[in-house]
């Protein structure tokens, strides 16, 4: 009768076993998943941070953009006015070299 009875016991002791092992598995798991929520976490903050960085990067961006068209503009005026100067004093040294031909014959 005895081998009988163990049987059960041995069968018992081996699923106990195999749950232990489960549960302790699972635990594992847990923690991990637990690991992974948090490097989750920590990395959608880094994401933010960086959406943020690059947001602000960009109006900056645009900012100096607009700042450099404007001098851009400026200095086109600039040198079209120099060359328009230059023109005028040219002619008028032209008129003045004639006018001076002209009063010394």
């Amino acid at each position: 009768k005895r081998p009988k009875l163990q049987r059960p016991r041995k069968r018992s002791i081996r699923l106990l076993s195999v749950l232990t092992q489960t549960l302790s598995q699972i635990n594992i798991i847990e923690a991990q998943i637990s690991c992974r929520r948090a490097e989750h976490t920590q990395l959608t903050k880094s994401l933010e941070k960086k959406i943020q960085r690059a947001a602000e990067h960009r109006q900056e961006y645009l900012a100096l953009k607009e700042e450099a068209d404007t001098h851009g503009g400026r200095v086109g005026k600039l040198e079209n006015d120099i060359r328009e100067l230059k023109r005028k004093h040219k002619d008028a040294l032209h008129k003045a070299i004639m006018h001076q031909t002209l009063l010394q014959q």
